[in-house]
């Protein structure tokens, strides 16, 4: 994982546990329970103060044992935009507590 871009940026995000064979697996999609999952894909996070937080798929990654985590950048939710029924969200900038492993 070492070789990815931005390693720099979210490696001391990487939970300490090992996967089976002692490498992180990368790959581009997975289906989990029937979702397909992509990079670059938005997904919710959690609920705060009747918002949904968001994050951006930045990697995917599978274990042996058919694992599935996600590396996501957490995004800004602004507010929900009647009109267009759509919530308003931003990129954080950079900076060492937007990554999360799920």
């Amino acid at each position: 994982m070492s070789d990815l871009d931005n390693y720099e940026d979210f490696f001391e995000k990487i939970p300490d546990q090992r996967v089976d064979n002692g490498y992180w697996n990368v790959v581009s999609w997975v289906n989990v329970d029937g979702t397909l999952y992509r990079t670059s894909m938005i997904v919710v996070l959690a609920l705060e103060d009747f918002f949904p937080k968001f994050g951006c798929i930045e990697i995917i990654s599978v274990t042996d044992s058919k694992e599935a985590r996600f590396l996501v950048k957490e995004l800004v939710t602004l507010r929900f935009n009647e009109h267009i029924f759509t919530h308003m969200t931003y990129r954080k900038p950079p900076s060492w507590d937007c990554w999360r492993f799920v």
